[in-house]
């Protein structure tokens, strides 16, 4: 099992019905444990938020993530809704992408949920697990694990013969690359084959 989430209020403004899932319509997670590339969500109820002269709420949300080294997954995502005095209360989700290059560890989604209103918040911040193969960290740019494949994503090769025209494909893992100040990875590749001659 995943942690558990809690209700969580400030006065009468209520944050209800947690749950971890993959995506905003996808299957729940309640082991809270996800993959490079997925895109842990929050789904919650708001209640309890207060209304003004024009007869509507104001919600806002606020939405982060930061990985295994307390490093933000992104820039803070900041949305407002303003639901009528008739809804109860609005069903709302949080989520943040992982990158593919995500390692593994413990992460933390940070939530927080205001009602601009009645002057309430309530601060949020679940942990989740980020699952994938175990590597050893590298302060320079490394290729590990190089191996012939049969094709894009295909099982290595047992062997190394090929066929005049046949296509030779390469896998391997790259570790100690720096992503930039905007979150974004560039890495350049250049592969040539060359005859024995």
């Amino acid at each position: 099992g995943g942690p558990s989430l809690h209700d969580a209020a400030d006065g009468p403004f209520m944050v209800t019905g947690l749950r971890l899932a993959a995506g905003k319509d996808g299957p729940d997670r309640p082991s809270a444990t996800f993959k490079p590339g997925e895109t842990p969500t929050l789904i919650f109820e708001v209640k309890g938020f207060a209304i003004d002269q024009a007869q509507k709420g104001n919600v806002r949300l606020r939405v982060g993530g930061r990985d295994a080294d307390n490093v933000p997954l992104n820039e803070i995502d900041e949305t407002a809704v303003q639901p009528p005095a008739t809804a109860a209360s609005i069903k709302s989700w949080a989520h943040v992408s992982l990158p593919d290059y995500a390692v593994p560890g413990e992460y933390r989604l940070d939530v927080t949920v205001e009602d601009l209103v009645g002057n309430h918040k309530v601060v949020l911040s679940p942990p989740f697990r980020v699952e994938g193969r175990p590597f050893e960290p590298s302060s320079t740019l490394v290729l590990r694990n190089l191996r012939l494949t049969d094709g894009e994503d295909g099982a290595p090769r047992a062997d190394a013969v090929y066929s005049l025209g046949g296509t030779v494909w390469m896998a391997f893992d790259i570790v100690g690359f720096k992503a930039g100040t905007d979150k974004t990875v560039r890495l350049q590749e250049h592969m040539t084959v060359t005859s024995s001659s």
